[in-house]
């Protein structure tokens, strides 16, 4: 067919505007994406050379990084990696890239810990170290199942200081779950009977607030959670009544356990009648005054029984408490016309009064 024919030109001319459009279609692409690569090329540019963007080394956010609050390193970390950090930070401040001349404020080695597979108080003592990690595994499963997060997270953390290396028996972590299950049960029984919180209530709550306080800035946990247990022992001992145990004083030992234990403090939270999460509580503040007394508040034991209290100077001597204490109108009734048997004297603390039994009570042989 001719060249001329009219639909073969139509075609061919067809043809070719495509092909040509197509080509003109591809080359602005093409000059499109050169734009934006060199956009992108020099995107990055642009942003560390314009002042307000955020630069390797930037002011405000150095001060937010550096330096650290504390650093827990193994004792598998080498002296030289220390010292490196260390001398890598020095020179950035020399260079003025970072504002601190130390990378960080505290440093502490955290020990090892050893675990072995005896589970329960019926375990034989011969356990080994476990070889083989699913049976360290399975133990651990075994141990949250009968005892509870809170129960290992206490036996590891009253296990000794952090920088030393302990073998973690899993056998002895039912005697921290006898421990709580007594904390949650004295809490619960003195819910609704505190009346008043006396002054040795007091005393022993601020010792405790800044014995905790004091011994977790230093990590020592194992010594803090023995000023916790100290303070459960004054609460369930006889010189203490339910009474002069009220609500706040419940409440604070909730939150002084809850780094420790918690998801026992957030059930006595919400026992307390909170219905928010006892981490958002604030911290309790401790009372100068409270932890080193002028004066003390000492009980007077009868046979066993408080029966009086009277506030006397803490540097008291001993004979002039003593008679202090049997010159009140209220000892003085309960000892009526019966001999003092014996009286023991706790400095700033107590005055306790045994008397002889009646004769009643003992009748004479014969």
């Amino acid at each position: 067919m001719a060249a001329s024919d009219p639909v073969t030109a139509i075609h061919s001319d067809s043809r070719q505007g495509s092909v040509a459009a197509r080509a003109v279609a591809v080359d602005e692409d093409d000059e499109e994406d050169e734009d934006d690569e060199e956009d992108e090329d020099d995107g990055p540019a642009q942003k560390l050379a314009a002042p307000s963007a955020l630069k390797p080394f930037a002011a405000d956010f150095m001060h937010r990084l550096l330096p650290v609050d504390a650093v827990l390193a193994p004792q598998s970390l080498r002296p030289l990696d220390l010292v490196s950090v260390r001398f890598l930070t020095k020179v950035l401040y020399d260079l003025r890239h970072v504002p601190v001349f130390e990378p960080f404020r505290r440093f502490f080695r955290i020990g090892d810990v050893t675990l072995t597979t005896a589970v329960g108080p019926g375990a034989g003592d011969g356990a080994g170290a476990a070889p083989d990690p699913g049976g360290d595994l399975e133990a651990c499963r075994e141990m949250l199942h009968r005892y509870g997060g809170d129960s290992l997270r206490l036996r590891l953390l009253g296990s000794g200081p952090p920088a030393a290396a302990i073998e973690f028996q899993l056998r002895d972590v039912f005697a921290e779950r006898r421990l709580l299950d007594r904390i949650w049960r004295e809490v619960n029984l003195r819910l609704e009977k505190g009346r008043f919180v006396s002054r040795s209530v007091l005393e022993q709550k601020h010792r405790m607030i800044y014995n905790v306080t004091d011994r977790l800035r230093r990590l020592r946990f194992h010594t803090a959670w023995s000023s916790i247990v100290e303070f459960v022992n004054f609460l369930t001992s006889s010189a203490t009544t339910d009474e002069e145990m009220d609500r706040s004083a419940l409440e604070t030992f909730a939150i002084i356990l809850s780094p420790f234990t918690p998801h026992l403090a957030q059930e006595l939270w919400e026992k307390l009648e909170h219905s928010d999460s006892v981490l958002e509580a604030p911290w309790p503040a401790y009372s100068e005054e409270l932890l080193h007394p002028p004066r003390r508040e000492v009980m007077v034991w009868i046979d066993g029984k408080v029966r009086d209290r009277m506030t006397l100077d803490a540097d008291l001597p001993l004979d002039k408490m003593e008679s202090l204490a049997l010159e009140r109108d209220r000892v003085q009734q309960f000892i009526g016309s019966r001999r003092i048997k014996r009286v023991v004297v706790v400095p700033a603390r107590l005055v306790s009064i045994a008397l002889e039994k009646d004769d009643a009570e003992n009748p004479t042989p014969g």
